[in-house]
């Protein structure tokens, strides 16, 4: 962060940070220390808070069964879609 001329800090600010993640904990409060440490990154920097999205998955194509998550994931994108422009 600190590379001169890359100016990471400043080409951060106003950004969206998510956090979309799988996870093995049984109890999703396990993950809260990542996440919290995401929100304080994302204030640092200066960068808007997206929220997170978390699914359950220990095997291979495990997350695809958490119908919670993809319930989810259909909210969380739906309204990033209708506020974020959509990068080229």
């Amino acid at each position: 962060m600190r590379v001169p001329g890359v100016d990471f800090r400043a080409r951060m600010r106003g950004k969206t940070l998510w956090a979309i993640c799988a996870h093995t904990a049984k109890d999703p409060a396990e993950v809260e220390p990542m996440l919290g440490t995401l929100r304080l990154i994302s204030d640092y920097l200066g960068m808007h808070w997206g929220g997170e999205l978390l699914a359950y998955g220990n095997r291979p194509g495990e997350v695809l069964t958490d119908q919670g998550a993809a319930d989810r994931a259909r909210d969380l994108f739906a309204g990033v879609a209708a506020t974020q422009p959509v990068a080229s």
